[in-house]
């Protein structure tokens, strides 16, 4: 028995040695499996098969490509882009991560979402291009809107025309149109979900109404540049022209004053802390110690200005349309103050002062006509005295306060 199983061996070893390929077949003479050699070296060829019943726990070869246990495998990869498990291509829209765009229609929208659940919940919103971890989560049937940045415009559902780019930003946005929020949780807070066409720069830039743009959060205490800011002005753009503007009634009613801001009142009305924790659930987050400093720094700087209310009941008294100040539209937005518009009534004031004092003179010019000699004398006299006077007395006041 022992020389039987030797002689076999022999056999089978002999054929390894001197034939340049093995086959092994099935009783119908069709080859399973051979074995090449290759030289110094060996390969083995598996046939190509047309389909295949069960793939588990097998290697095989379906259509001339490679596969083990019904995944494709060799030195090409995934042949497309539908061929991975976490992707998907439709002939216009390109979705990457686990499940990004996994509910969109397949339709021609044209959309582009890198990564996990980017684009969710898109149906037939088109032309969305959603980059960052859940970016444009909720978005349905939006279009045109650009968002990158973990969960960057995640609350988005019909909403369209809007930029978002930074982690969180526009983070509550749900129907408003052509906004751009740029920075770290930019953009309206909680409360206001359907803005239009808003700018917010920077780390919790906060706008409260259509229209509107800001820059920076309540922390910043500097904005400039190398040229001042101009506002169009143009004469052929200007209709209703009028010259209504109240001067030194207007100027002669103002109140200047003196004030530090509250500053823990006017974050926490503007939400600036309000982030989300791990769950997404809205939350109240300590700021960091250097946003911290900044606060404190800012409340305790002595500022110069009026109260725009004031400004407002003092224009309405005086039946005056003054723009300089900017009513909230709504009773969560804050009441602002354009300090450039208060020139135009400071100009009128002084106009209308030079005319009083141009009638004054006329006046006083009319008066010497009739005096003699010795009363013009007399009254230069008086106007001398009383300069002498004014100069002692500002003497001894800042002697005094300089002591």
């Amino acid at each position: 028995m022992k020389t039987l199983l030797l002689f076999f061996i022999t056999i089978i070893l002999s054929a390894f040695t001197f034939a340049q390929s093995v086959n092994v077949k099935d009783g119908d003479s069709n080859t399973l499996l051979q074995v090449n050699d290759e030289g110094t070296t060996g390969s083995i060829t598996l046939p190509s098969l047309s389909s295949i019943d069960t793939s588990t726990g097998k290697l095989y070869n379906l259509s001339g490509s490679l596969y083990w246990n019904g995944t494709l495998v060799g030195l090409g990869g995934a042949a497309e882009i539908n061929d991975l498990t976490d992707a998907i291509y439709d002939g216009s829209s390109l979705f990457l991560g686990n499940g990004a765009g996994i509910n969109d229609d397949g339709t021609s929208n044209y959309n582009t979402a890198v990564g996990t659940s980017a684009l969710y919940n898109n149906t037939t919103g088109s032309y969305n291009n959603a980059t960052g971890i859940s970016a444009l989560y909720n978005n349905t049937t939006g279009v045109y809107n650009n968002a990158a940045g973990v969960y960057a415009l995640p609350e988005n559902t019909t909403g369209s025309y809007n930029t978002a780019n930074g982690n969180n930003a526009l983070q509550y946005n749900k129907t408003g149109n052509y906004n751009t929020a740029i920075g770290y949780f930019s953009g309206p807070n909680y409360s206001y979900t359907n803005l239009s066409n808003t700018t917010a720069i920077g780390n919790s830039a906060r706008v409260s109404a259509d229209n509107q743009v800001r820059i920076g959060n309540s922390s910043v205490t500097s904005i400039g540049g190398y040229a001042a800011w101009s506002n169009l002005s143009d004469g052929r753009y200007k209709r209703n022209i009028k010259e209504d503007v109240s001067g030194l009634e207007f100027i002669m009613g103002l109140r200047p004053i003196t004030y530090n801001l509250d500053m823990n009142l006017l974050t926490n009305d503007l939400r600036e802390d309000v982030k989300l924790d791990e769950n997404g659930s809205k939350t109240l987050k300590e700021p960091n110690s250097n946003v911290i400093t900044s606060r404190s720094k800012k409340a305790g700087t002595r500022n110069t200005g009026f109260i725009a209310q004031e400004v407002e009941e003092l224009a309405k008294r005086l039946d005056f349309d003054f723009s300089g100040v900017e009513v909230p539209e709504n009773e969560n937005a804050m009441y602002s103050l354009r300090y450039a518009e208060f020139v135009v009534p400071l100009v009128k004031g002084m106009q209308e002062q030079q005319k009083m004092i141009k009638k004054q003179q006329a006046i006083i010019e009319g008066l010497k006509v009739g005096m003699s000699k010795e009363q013009q004398e007399v009254i230069g006299e008086l106007k001398e005295e009383i300069i002498q006077l004014k100069r002692e007395f500002y003497s001894q006041k800042f002697s005094k306060t300089g002591n």
